[in-house]
């Protein structure tokens, strides 16, 4: 008892931290995911029977792979991720916690895990299944290992290399965008020395390989050629660029939806947290060793958040359209969102390393920051998530269709995917629920289908009924399936 009191004790802020981020998914968290998620989940069926990734399409075969092992012990690969993702959130604070506290104090280690893993862009990501939790978790995996085995240790053998290669493709195979992080990973270690040209290149080589695979799988080269003399595609760098760094007021400011209409204060206010982490990158170091190593994990964090920006800018402008990567990140807060902890992190470990700040103020900074950020998200959840489409338990909304259906005495229902995400998301809860339980009907896109055909039934999203030149008042709704209408029957 002495020895348990005594753990808790001198734990008791990753103990706390680590049962907060257990248990928030709970209340906010519904069995069901992303589009992106539900596509790679679908394409189970066929690499079970003809070992075939190609229905993930762009996306990364990580989640597909691993829910097909599910998937053979008759388990529901959703549900299982779901009731894993807690374990992950907790760990990723875990992480954050570990990594702050070898060069902070327990308290400001805290503090800083707590402000980073209160972000707007985490409370989202653990509203359902998605990547971002399980991707950060495996990329804090990395950077952990890096910092106590390399940047610290200098501990070169076959064991940590292959670690930090395993570590790469975990990261790279649950989501396409981790390529960028582990690049500036693998150039912090060349920047630092700990990499050497001649003798290490190979290394980074090897832990980029998953993604440079699908990258070249989906490069239209000639169009590169062209973009690359191209203004056009500077003009878009330079916008998803400013896009980004309009991101980075979350650092301190919760993520307010009203600033959205003043990009320019927004960009003002990231550039400057850039410009004082810039100043702080480039001053020679010449303190102590806990100093030293300060500053190390602190422009760590500062290079992979650069990179990530950067390569995710390039690569959406400079690829071609043919690219995986070729979309307005800047504008998709789930993936431009995702480099603010790392720019977080290092600001705080930065602002504690300069000592114009004393520590304890740091802390009461800190402090009301964490509270602002979190209970913005949750209040952002509990507003919004009930207004959200299909947000429900993927059976419940599947249920909701078979009951309508079994009363209609249609055996076949068309959904129109083409338009706003919310058809293509009932189009894919419905194909993953006939994958696991099987439906008393066929489901089918508009454009898979033959409309001419008797016995069906034609659904479509309200933000889509223009397409058909309807509205609410000519449309029959659906009942219990909100934002859905009956088009033909």
């Amino acid at each position: 008892m002495f020895i348990l009191k005594k753990y808790v004790k001198k734990n008791k802020y990753l103990i706390y931290g680590s049962l907060l981020f257990f248990l928030l998914p709970f209340f906010i968290s519904k069995k069901t995911a992303s589009n992106d998620l539900y596509m790679q989940l679908i394409a189970i069926e066929k690499i079970i029977t003809q070992f075939d990734f190609s229905g993930v399409g762009g996306h990364p075969i990580g989640f597909a792979f691993i829910g097909s092992l599910f998937k053979l012990f008759k388990l529901d690969p959703l549900l299982i991720f779901y009731y894993l993702q807690p374990f992950i959130t907790s760990l990723c604070f875990i992480l954050l916690y570990k990594i702050t506290s070898i060069i902070l104090s327990p308290a400001l280690s805290f503090c800083i895990s707590l402000c980073g893993m209160s972000s707007l862009i985490i409370i989202k990501a653990m509203n359902q299944f998605g990547a971002e939790i399980f991707s950060l978790a495996s990329i804090l995996l990395l950077i952990f290992y890096t910092i106590k085995n390399i940047i610290l240790n200098d501990r070169f053998n076959k064991n940590n290399l292959l670690w930090l290669i395993t570590f790469s493709w975990i990261a790279i195979l649950t989501r396409n965008a981790s390529i960028f992080i582990i690049i500036g990973i693998s150039l912090f270690l060349f920047i630092c020395g700990k990499f050497k040209i001649k003798k290490h290149v190979i290394i980074p080589v090897l832990m980029l390989i998953p993604g440079i695979i699908k990258s070249l799988l989906s490069v239209d080269n000639s169009a590169s050629i062209k973009n690359l003399v191209s203004f056009e595609s500077l003009n878009t760098f330079l916008n998803q660029t400013y896009k980004h760094i309009g991101n980075l007021k979350e650092i301190i400011l919760p993520n307010i939806l009203h600033l959205n209409r003043f990009p320019i204060l927004k960009f003002s206010i990231g550039i400057s947290f850039l410009i004082f982490c810039s100043f702080i990158f480039f001053k020679n170091n010449k303190s102590a060793n806990q100093s030293r190593d300060k500053k190390l994990i602190g422009d760590l964090f500062f290079v992979v958040g650069l990179s990530y920006y950067f390569f995710l800018s390039f690569a959406s402008s400079y690829l071609g359209t043919e690219s995986i990567y070729s979309t307005d990140w800047g504008s998709i807060y789930r993936v431009s969102g995702f480099g603010i902890i790392f720019f977080l992190i290092s600001f705080w470990i930065y602002a504690s390393y300069v000592n114009i700040i004393k520590k304890e103020f740091i802390i009461y900074i800190l402090t009301v920051f964490c509270f602002c950020k979190l209970a913005h998200g949750l209040r952002y959840e509990f507003i919004y998530g009930p207004s959200r489409l299909l947000f429900d338990d993927y059976r419940n909304s599947a249920n909701s269709v078979i009951d309508y259906m079994e009363k209609s005495g249609n055996n076949k229902l068309i959904i129109y995917t083409s338009g706003h995400y919310q058809g293509k998301n009932l189009y894919y809860i419905l194909k993953y629920y006939d994958m696991i339980h099987l439906l008393p009907f066929q489901v089918k896109s508009l454009e898979e289908s033959d409309r001419k055909s008797n016995d069906t039934t034609f659904f479509c999203a309200e933000n889509d009924l223009k397409y058909f030149n309807k509205n609410t008042g000519k449309a029959k709704k659906i009942k219990n399936l909100k934002g859905f209408y009956l088009i033909a029957s």
